[in-house]
């Protein structure tokens, strides 16, 4: 009888180590999927990450990582799928009541955590540009057919039909509405900036200030 007791011992030892929660198996967030104006090929832009919830009394320890925004080339006529952009980004966390707050909440909860989105638009002479919200600033790329990929060309903008066809409100995106917002001098338009005075920024408050934001460019 005694020789088994350790084997018991242990069992107890494991069964009452503190729980970890574990990671999510990667998960993908489809943020865009549009069409080239002939028809030709697709753009697929899309997050990719793991998600952490961590049980901290009342709350959770929500935590995103290994986070990238990737853009996808899609050949409609041939099928052949490719990616032309990858971009990694930092973690982020945040403790909340609310549940992970992911891009298709309607809040953000803090400016400390703001996730990434990004767009791609055509402008009238067929280019393709990339613009990529990080949390902090917006930035472009614009598409290399030879090299088949999105490349940073700092001195060139994208033109101003393609920024507004740009500045659209996103319902199933928080980030990318509070982006548009943010980065309002990069789409050539005068915007308030949202503020966590009185705490999370609400998808309606977003709307409101981006409606204005309309109406001050005469639209």
């Amino acid at each position: 009888m005694n020789a088994r007791w350790p084997c018991i011992g242990l069992i107890l030892l494991v069964s009452c180590a503190p729980n970890q929660a574990p990671k999510s198996a990667l998960q993908r967030r489809r943020l865009q999927f549009v069409h080239s104006s002939d028809r030709a090929i697709a753009f697929e832009v899309f997050a990719k990450f793991q998600l952490k919830v961590t049980p901290a009394y009342d709350y959770e320890r929500v935590t995103v990582e290994d986070l990238s925004i990737v853009v996808m080339r899609h050949d409609v006529r041939s099928g052949v799928v490719e990616p032309v952009f990858t971009q990694d980004h930092p973690a982020l966390s945040i403790t909340t009541s609310t549940g992970p707050p992911l891009w298709e909440t309607r809040f953000i909860l803090a400016p400390e955590f703001v996730l990434p989105s990004a767009r791609v638009v055509e402008d009238e002479n067929n280019r393709f540009w990339l613009l990529l919200f990080d949390g902090e600033a917006m930035h472009s790329r614009v598409f290399d057919p030879s090299g088949r990929r999105f490349i940073e060309q700092s001195l060139v903008m994208p033109p101003p039909e393609a920024l507004a066809d740009a500045f659209v409100f996103a319902m199933d995106d928080v980030y990318w509405s509070y982006a548009l917002l943010c980065s309002g001098e990069f789409f050539g338009m005068v915007c308030e900036k949202p503020s966590f005075s009185r705490g999370a920024v609400d998808l309606s408050e977003l709307y409101e200030l981006w409606r204005r934001a309309q109406k001050v460019d005469g639209h």
